[in-house]
């Protein structure tokens, strides 16, 4: 998250992403909190990516075997 976003900017992106209390909070807190959020999400997408290519070298396997 970038320091150079308005107080007003980081209220609206708290606010879409659904978290409460988003206007009694600082500035510095909205960053902070934004970007863990952010970093959860990395997270979880490298774990759904990674689930993806087990998934699939599983369906490849059972395939030639079937096949």
């Amino acid at each position: 998250m970038e320091e150079d976003l308005t107080f007003v900017i980081l209220r609206e992106i708290a606010k879409k992403s659904g978290i409460k209390n988003y206007n009694l909070l600082k500035k510095y807190e909205l960053l902070e909190i934004l970007s863990k959020k952010n970093e959860i999400k990395e997270e979880k997408s490298i774990i759904l990516n990674e689930e993806r290519l087990r998934a699939n070298n599983m369906e490849r396997y059972y395939k030639g075997i079937y096949d």
